[in-house]
């Protein structure tokens, strides 16, 4: 595969929208934000991410070329919400936080958060079980009764 593949119209503009990211973060607002690097090493570790997948994929000949396009409008959503938020002030802060001081919160309550993700998923990986136990002894039940099968199978075909 040869290089101009990789960088296609998706990944280029990908690439503008980032760096147009970059300069919003650093000029100045109306708002009181707290300190970018937060931010700033996030957006760095997704696209980290996001290039190494993509050169990876390229040197296997499997290159995602709607990876850019997906990427372009992440950078773009946060583009805006650094714009509305923290440059013009457009939203109230208290509802719409800028993202300077949302991803500053992850450094300084790492840990709390780490541990409420275990709960959430706790909490996720019971009701699936719960869900699946239910399902299946109720598809068995449904299914011994041809009435309730007759009553029930066109809803789950919609469901399905």
């Amino acid at each position: 595969m040869k290089l101009r593949e990789l960088f296609n119209p998706a990944f280029v503009f990908s690439h503008v929208m980032l760096a147009t990211l970059y300069v919003a973060i650093f000029l100045p607002g109306s708002a009181k934000v707290k300190s970018p690097v937060a931010f700033c090493v996030a957006i760095a570790v997704i696209e980290a991410l996001f290039l190494c997948t993509q050169v990876a994929n390229w040197r296997k000949g499997a290159l995602n070329r709607h990876a850019g396009e997906v990427f372009a409008f992440l950078w773009a959503v946060l583009l805006v919400w650094e714009v509305v938020t923290s440059k013009l002030k457009l939203l109230n802060s208290v509802v719409f936080p800028a993202p300077e001081n949302v991803f500053a919160v992850f450094p300084a309550n790492w840990h709390e958060m780490l541990v409420n993700a275990g709960y959430s998923t706790g909490i996720l990986f019971v009701g699936f079980l719960a869900g699946t136990v239910a399902g299946i002894f109720f598809g068995l039940f449904v299914g011994w009764y041809p009435r309730l099968k007759s009553f029930f199978f066109p809803i789950a075909r919609v469901l399905a």
